[in-house]
């Protein structure tokens, strides 16, 4: 159970279900708009993930 946990307070979770149900509700719209936001949703997603790394890399280097 701490796994799911876990799973939902992850921001990259949320950001991700956010941006498919958005796509997905945008593509009946308009193609090419739904298009852009799944990238930008993508690219928020790719940004936690570098952010989440480097403090994991920095808390890492610091431990005694």
């Amino acid at each position: 159970m701490r796994p799911f946990k876990k799973l939902l307070g992850s921001r990259k979770f949320w950001v991700s279900v956010i941006t498919a149900v958005a796509t997905v509700v945008t593509y009946y719209r308009d193609a090419e708009l739904a298009k852009m936001l799944s990238v930008v949703g993508m690219t928020l997603v790719a940004g936690i993930g570098l952010e989440d790394f480097s403090k994991a890399k920095t808390a890492y280097e610091y431990e005694d």
